[in-house]
């Protein structure tokens, strides 16, 4: 009854994008205004699923108006902020998002496509090519999993469409250093202009350590796993052996999930809770409520290891998170791995953290907490944070959109 309902629901969805190319096809284009000055013009956010870091670089976003084009299923409550856009729009594939835009008379100066997933990215980059400036936002970069032959289904069907917004696009924003192991692996002779713009902190979430315990408390937020799936894919955030190696260790150990986990997921974490002393399974708590919830604890942890995942190697050593920046936002010094070269460099740079050199060392990880000296480590995070922060760097973003926007006429195309 299962596959025939998906079935159903698949048929449903090729109908209803087939009628919507049959009246994007006939539908006319509206007369589009010129501008005369930019505070007039609009940003275009356009993806199939909302990420909270285009949330918070809308935010900060004071220059432009901006408006947000998101499929109707992508829309996370948790990540969505009132103030960070002037208008939101919903599609339901990708030819109602080109009817949408069509036959809206809003005056767009940039689209800021992002991912994941890309081949939304990909048919605007073709559909306006010359006539309106389209930069591509890369936070995972496919092809550094598995190569350009992934064994995930979705993933495979993708990895076309990234080659060619690596290759089309009008410029890239890259929050991560995935795109130098991208560039190789794809054969990208050169890339379109590019900045690196990592997630970055938001000023306004900070918040000030407040931990009263006598005990150590380590909080993880982001992804899990089922302790039960064998997905490769999969292992490296099935967090089994961590929970019960710090509940031997008499640490508490906190999991905020992400908003994208499943209820059956979270349902096994909350009955190994139910069952341990030192594990404590939550809620996923709102983006604009979690800096103030991480603040209790003592440390935030990121315990990505190689060996626990088939990922090719490329894709943790320069990838980047947001929980690394959520963390330093709550005052929390870091215990990550050495084996995610990138952030673990950050760590070791502003001395906020712990870095782990294996696995094996979650083992005396209550031992190495205790020499550490806490109030140095939360003193080097304030610094951390204010040079790493959404508003020291959004300038550099908004003069990447200027020199990509100069090279087309001042005035609004589509």
């Amino acid at each position: 009854m299962g596959q025939l309902n998906r079935l159903i629901t698949l048929v449903r969805k090729k109908l209803i994008s087939l009628a919507d190319a049959l009246i994007y096809a006939f539908v006319p284009a509206k007369k589009k205004p010129s501008l005369s000055i930019d505070t007039e013009a609009y940003i275009a956010f356009i993806g199939t699923k909302l990420p909270a870091r285009i949330t918070r670089i809308g935010k900060c976003i004071r220059e432009y108006k901006k408006v947000l084009f998101i499929q109707e299923d992508g829309n996370v409550t948790a990540f969505l902020n009132p103030e960070a856009f002037d208008l939101v729009l919903t599609f339901r594939n990708v030819w109602h998002l080109l009817l949408l835009l069509k036959k809206n008379k809003l005056p767009i100066k940039l689209i800021h496509a992002f991912e994941p997933k890309t081949m939304v990215a990909a048919r605007i980059i073709r559909r306006y090519k010359g006539k309106i400036p389209v930069t591509v936002d890369f936070q995972d970069v496919y092809v550094n999993y598995y190569g350009e032959n992934p064994p995930i289904y979705w993933m495979r069907k993708d990895i076309p469409f990234e080659k060619y917004c690596i290759e089309n696009a009008d410029g890239l924003i890259a929050s991560s250093l995935e795109l130098i192991p991208a560039k190789k692996l794809f054969k990208v002779a050169n890339l379109p202009p590019t900045i690196f713009f990592p997630l970055y902190c938001d000023n306004s979430e900070f918040s000030t350590a407040i931990s009263t315990s006598t005990e150590v408390n380590i909080v993880y937020v982001g992804g899990i796993s089922s302790f039960s799936d064998t997905n490769p894919d999969s292992q490296i955030t099935n967090y089994h052996y961590l929970i019960n190696e710090l509940d031997s260790q008499k640490i508490h150990f906190h999991i905020y999930p992400s908003p994208h986990v499943k209820k059956e997921i979270i349902s096994e974490y909350q009955d190994l809770s139910n069952r341990l002393n030192y594990f404590h399974m939550h809620s996923t708590v709102a983006m604009s409520q979690l800096s103030a919830e991480l603040s209790q604890y003592d440390f935030g942890i990121i315990p990505f290891f190689y060996n626990d995942s088939w990922i090719d190697n490329p894709k943790l050593k320069y990838s980047i998170s947001l929980k690394l920046f959520n963390y330093l936002e709550a005052g929390l010094p870091i215990i990550i791995s050495r084996d995610i070269f990138f952030q673990s460099w950050l760590v070791k740079r502003y001395d906020c953290g712990i870095v782990l050199s294996n696995r094996q060392e979650i083992s005396t990880l209550s031992t190495l907490v205790k020499k550490e000296n806490a109030s140095r480590l939360k003193e080097n995070v304030l610094t951390a944070r204010h040079h790493l922060s959404l508003d020291a760097q959004i300038p550099r973003l908004l003069t990447f959109y200027q020199k990509i926007i100069a090279a087309f006429p001042q005035k609004v195309n589509r």
